[in-house]
């Protein structure tokens, strides 16, 4: 009788151990592909604040400019998915842009002028004579040539995330 007990008490916990044990699996899946998405999310910020920062960079452009034009404010980052990553996402661009920055400003005149011309030519967007005239272009006009530059960068000579 005690026998019976006890293959009928296990086989009892086993039944209601088994579904829950299963669904923390699940659930913990469920988690870990959470964190992904969010550490792809994070990469692709960082990627993209590298690449305008190489451009930027490459391009000589002064800290004011970048940090005034270039630095986003925490809304830039709301994502319905992940709306607590705000922060995290600011942070993974700022850290890209500052890296990006540094690595555009190594580049001596030669490997720069080689880096724009190289981008000029694939973007193909601006003639030789409008690059030479950039003293007379709108501040909306260079923010666009800046995009386009990284976008290209981008695409070119990164891994995606």
């Amino acid at each position: 009788m005690a026998e019976g007990v006890l293959e009928g008490g296990l086989a009892t916990l086993f039944e209601v151990v088994a579904p829950v044990a299963m669904m923390a699996l699940f659930l913990a899946e469920i988690g870990l592909a959470d964190m992904e998405a969010i550490d792809y999310a994070k990469r692709s910020w960082f990627i993209r604040g590298f690449s305008y920062g190489v451009v930027l960079g490459a391009n000589g452009a002064r800290n004011s400019y970048v940090f005034d034009k270039f630095k986003l404010e925490e809304g830039a980052f709301q994502n319905s998915w992940y709306p607590d990553q705000a922060k995290a996402f600011q942070n993974a661009y700022h850290s890209g842009l500052l890296k990006g920055l540094a690595y555009g400003r190594q580049l001596n005149l030669a490997e720069s002028g080689k880096l724009m011309k190289i981008l000029h030519a694939k973007v193909g967007r601006w003639s030789p004579e409008e690059l030479r005239n950039w003293d007379n272009w709108g501040h909306r006009a260079k923010i666009d040539y800046y995009q386009w530059l990284a976008a290209e960068f981008r695409g070119s000579f990164m891994a995606p995330p």
